[in-house]
């Protein structure tokens, strides 16, 4: 079985979401002037172009509660039949600790998630990574069986107010390992 982690989700409500990372990136990065991004616009173009290579299921990693990336409309989506080959996680970015834990214990009551993702750049208040106020995230985590997925991307982290590097350095989480050994990470982008 091939997964692909971290795809543009085929889902609406998120079109002007992914446009808006594809102009940025291409204005971004020079090196990147030659390369076409993907032609897939539809969710059957993007059935197709993971047939075509071979993926059998995707991860779609949440972003949050606000219309047009949120974790209501990535349920809805899930919920269908268009959502069978999809793998849901709980997006918790642009809010504070206590409204992500309130995020992670309602989302996943539904059953249709299958972890957590933030980009530690994106939590309310800033805050790195290993900060023990974040703990209570990790907890809500354990509690549902849910790995925590975060986003290593300079990107987000560069263009997010007052980050830098430190809030999403991979060094921040043995603190977090060590207090919750039983506690599954994934950490996408860290190639």
């Amino acid at each position: 079985m091939a997964i692909d982690f971290k795809m543009k989700a085929p889902i609406p409500e998120w079109e002007s979401l992914f446009e808006q990372g594809r102009t940025s990136v291409l204005e971004r990065f020079s090196v990147l002037k030659d390369v076409t991004p993907t032609e897939t616009t539809s969710l059957e173009d993007v059935l197709d172009e993971m047939d075509n290579q071979g993926v059998t299921h995707s991860v779609i990693l949440g972003r949050n509660n606000q219309a047009g990336s949120s974790n209501a409309e990535l349920l809805n989506f899930l919920s269908g039949s268009e959502g069978k080959r999809f793998f849901g996680f709980i997006g918790i970015e642009d809010m504070p600790v206590e409204e992500a834990v309130e995020t992670i214990h309602k989302y996943a009551a539904t059953g249709k998630f299958h972890g957590v993702a933030a980009n530690p750049a994106k939590i309310r208040p800033l805050t790195p990574i290993g900060d023990p106020s974040l703990d209570p995230i990790f907890e809500a985590c354990m509690e549902h069986d849910l790995p925590f997925c975060m986003t290593l991307s300079m990107l987000i982290t560069l263009l997010a107010e007052g980050a830098d590097y430190d809030y999403i350095h991979p060094r921040q989480l043995i603190r977090v390992l060590d207090k919750y050994p039983d506690l599954d990470l994934i950490i996408s982008h860290a190639s």
